[in-house]
């Protein structure tokens, strides 16, 4: 068990608690990652652009909507007005 930073007691009115914190994570092991059943490789995923049949860099990715048969491209204050509460 892992030693605790702080002992003591809270009083609350009549009520005494006593309290010892502990540190609520310990060193991680290692980053985890998607594999195979059973576990032979790693899984990657791709940002791929079927049109154009490529794969994309980050920069190259927006956040878009379908309208009109097309995809529209949205900024941020498109998304602010659609995250805003409506007035009535």
């Amino acid at each position: 068990m892992r030693s605790s930073a702080w002992t003591g007691a809270i009083t609350l009115s009549l009520v005494a608690v006593l309290v010892r914190p502990c540190p609520a994570t310990e060193g991680s092991p290692g980053r985890s990652r998607t594999s195979t059943t059973p576990p032979t490789c790693r899984i990657r995923y791709r940002k791929f652009c079927e049109v154009e049949d490529r794969e994309l860099a980050g920069g190259e990715i927006v956040r878009g909507q379908e309208r009109g048969g097309g995809m529209v491209a949205l900024t941020d204050e498109d998304m602010e007005q659609r995250l805003s509460p409506r007035s009535t």
